[in-house]
């Protein structure tokens, strides 16, 4: 099962620096600064267990981010790894949960094409969900949401505009494969597999 209670270390100053509000880590780690994260981490690895003010750890912050670098770092740190992964922050929230959680300022200025940032946040959720157990699809935050619900809603309006795009160019389903192949790829992917999110990235056949 998940850890929801309030880690309690061993170590005093590990106690101490759990209740930081912001640490120089979860900074380094909002900017994508990954020789930062790395540095700090050799010189006190006992940093990774930092809790922001809204019960966040490094793993929470790198995937609401959108720090994958950072992730893989904590990933292969093993021990720590398995014991940040099963924390949930103050509103409830898992690593999984975090996928569908995104920074807002990254959402403005970025301006891809919404099949393709869909497709991203898919293969996001694909790769989280890699370390996760069964249980995390169980977790339901304050807001009465699992972690696919609140995937699916972020994700709605991406889902309507790849279909309206789709729509408006009248393309035959050869030529929507042709525009978007990995996307295709990544919707097969998806409908085989039980508990994966089924949404978004399906377009009307269109007869050419």
């Amino acid at each position: 099962m998940l850890d929801v209670s309030k880690s309690q270390e061993k170590d005093g100053v590990a106690q101490a620096i759990t209740k930081t509000a912001e640490s120089p880590l979860i900074l380094a780690t909002k900017s994508g600064c990954t020789e930062i994260v790395d540095e700090i981490l050799k010189t006190y690895p006992q940093a990774v267990e930092y809790v922001d003010s809204k019960g966040r750890n490094i793993l929470h912050v790198a995937i609401k981010y959108r720090q994958m670098q950072i992730f893989d770092i904590v990933k292969k740190m093993g021990m720590p790894m398995r014991r940040l992964k099963r924390k949930v922050t103050h509103q409830g929230n898992s690593i999984l949960h975090m996928v569908g959680v995104k920074h807002q300022d990254n959402e403005i200025a970025d301006m891809r094409s919404p099949a393709l940032l869909l497709q991203e946040n898919l293969l996001l959720f694909e790769r989280v969900k890699k370390v996760c157990s069964a249980d995390y699809f169980e977790i339901i935050n304050e807001d009465g949401k699992t972690a696919e619900e609140l995937f699916t809603k972020a994700n709605a309006t991406l889902g309507s505009e790849t279909k309206e795009i789709n729509t408006t160019k009248n393309l035959s389903k050869y030529q929507q494969e042709e525009a978007y192949p990995q996307c295709y790829q990544q919707q097969k992917i998806v409908n085989r597999k039980k508990g994966d999110i089924v949404i978004l990235i399906t377009t009307k056949e269109t007869k050419s």
